[in-house]
């Protein structure tokens, strides 16, 4: 029996029709959809690299820069989510986590009953 259908969520196309698929599969069991969301904290650090003396500051900002950029795609995409989900007369809930995207995404789907990607 399904209760819990997990979806990670990204920027893709497939992601969409991941979203649309555990819909269809939560109105079929009579489920919870819920989307998931990571921002990427080491993907982030990783990107900006070794910073040379003297360059500290410049490296803060264009983190915080691009955490800022992540939080609103992170932001968008609960909001679209949201919306299938209100569309296909779903339960849903959204579910937000800091780390490894990959890391995350199999530490919470074994909360699940099933995970959608």
């Amino acid at each position: 029996m399904v209760k819990r259908i997990l979806v990670p969520l990204d920027p893709s196309p497939y992601s969409n029709s991941a979203v649309k698929t555990a819909c269809h599969l939560a109105k079929v069991h009579a489920a919870e959809v819920t989307g998931l969301v990571i921002l990427d904290v080491p993907g982030i650090e990783q990107s900006i690299g070794p910073v040379p003396l003297g360059a500290s500051h410049y490296a803060d900002h264009l983190e915080k820069h691009k955490v800022d950029e992540a939080e609103q795609m992170i932001h968008g995409l609960l909001t679209a989510f949201k919306k299938w989900c209100v569309k296909a007369g779903v339960r849903h809930r959204e579910a937000e986590f800091q780390g490894s995207p990959s890391d995350s995404i199999i530490r919470q789907s074994r909360l699940y009953d099933l995970t959608v990607m």
